[in-house]
């Protein structure tokens, strides 16, 4: 699962610029993406020991494929990468971006096999992560 904060809103206000993260034919296609079922934007999730209730203020992308081993995960768009967490779970990306003079960030939470460093230029075209595999998601959660 990807958490994505704001994706949809950002594919149609730079459309030409922004893709999905997700690997399929047409990365434009909005309805290629798929929610968890906890993965709604806003949605009250709740407690869990150690984690209090809260909103959710991301997206969750399913995995789009069966592939438990190298699902990669892509940037939105052009930027430089500005975050990087790698502790298990809660491994993520932030990735800083400008187009027409408007900047923004994404999120890419709950992800793996992190391929890019702080202050790297990215784009839309190469794998910056990827999906949790099977033993990673055996030993932090679905």
């Amino acid at each position: 699962m990807i958490k994505l904060f704001s994706v949809l809103s950002f594919v149609f206000i730079f459309q030409g610029y922004v893709f999905l993260p997700i690997s399929s034919g047409n990365r434009k296609d909005v309805s290629k993406i798929e929610l968890t079922n906890i993965g709604q934007f806003g949605i009250l999730r709740k407690a869990r020991p150690n984690i209090p209730a809260h909103y959710h203020t991301g997206v969750d992308i399913k995995r789009p494929t069966a592939n438990y081993t190298s699902e990669p995960i892509f940037p939105i768009a052009k930027g430089q990468v500005v975050s990087k967490r790698t502790d298990g779970p809660y491994a993520n990306l932030i990735i800083k971006h400008e187009i027409d003079g408007k900047k923004f960030w994404s999120l890419y939470e709950h992800i793996a096999g992190i391929k890019v460093g702080v202050g790297d230029i990215v784009d839309h075209q190469s794998p910056i992560a990827r999906f949790m595999n099977k033993v990673e998601l055996n030993r932090f959660g679905w």
